[in-house]
């Protein structure tokens, strides 16, 4: 559920909007408006505090939602790992050396060896935690994922396209409501469309609002 207010194409949309928007944009914070406001879903206050803290630089309240915030870390570093390795953007040797000995290079390995890090470190204390150790090599894979991957001039380029989708959208809809709601509404209203769209979605949309199709295609 942490998810539920993610922008097509991740991080790089959640900026647009972020960009867009007069107080700004946050996926987490949206996504506790569509448990709380758009779905009204009643959800327990650890679940919500889960949704809500996931990201870094907020400071969790719950022991369930330290819990989400490791786990999103863990699955994050390394779904992307094993995504840009089978995409071929990086091989799994290209990784820091050290954090390949601290963890192996077998990715059922590596997240054993980090959830149960977080589990021992825990153990009969009263918050989550992970030993200093761990969080060291698990920042550093972070890190290195960032320039490496994240960063990297191919992608940055792929990333200009999916902006200049989010931000036409955007534009495009915030002009074509304001015939149904006042001026204040429509940013809101705009946003949580957008931002329940999957990547695959939003790329439609915008073939359709934006590219021409061959007069073969109009007239079936």
């Amino acid at each position: 559920g942490h998810d539920l207010g993610h922008t097509p194409f991740g991080h790089c949309g959640e900026g647009v909007l972020a960009e867009l928007l007069p107080n700004g944009f946050s996926h987490n914070i949206q996504s506790v408006r569509v448990v709380e406001v758009l779905e009204d879903m009643n959800l327990c206050k650890e679940t919500v505090d889960g949704i809500l803290t996931h990201s870094w630089g907020y400071k969790p309240e719950t022991p369930e939602a330290q819990v989400v915030q490791y786990a999103d870390k863990i699955a994050y570093i390394n779904h992307d790992i094993e995504d840009s390795v089978r995409a071929g953007v990086i091989a799994e040797s290209d990784l820091p050396k050290d954090c390949l000995d601290y963890f192996t290079t077998n990715q059922s390995a590596r997240l054993g060896k980090m959830i149960m890090d977080i589990i021992m470190t825990s153990m009969d204390k009263p918050n989550v935690s992970m030993s200093e150790e761990g969080w060291h090599y698990v920042t550093k894979l972070r890190g290195w994922m960032f320039e490496h991957v994240y960063l990297d001039p191919v992608t940055k380029a792929e990333e200009k396209k999916a902006r200049n989708i989010v931000q036409a959208l955007y534009e495009y809809y915030s002009d074509k409501l304001t015939a149904y709601y006042n001026k204040d509404e429509i940013p809101q209203v705009v946003t949580d469309y957008i931002s329940g769209m999957s990547d695959q979605y939003a790329i439609r949309r915008y073939l359709d609002l934006f590219i021409p199709k061959p007069l073969a295609e109009q007239s079936n």
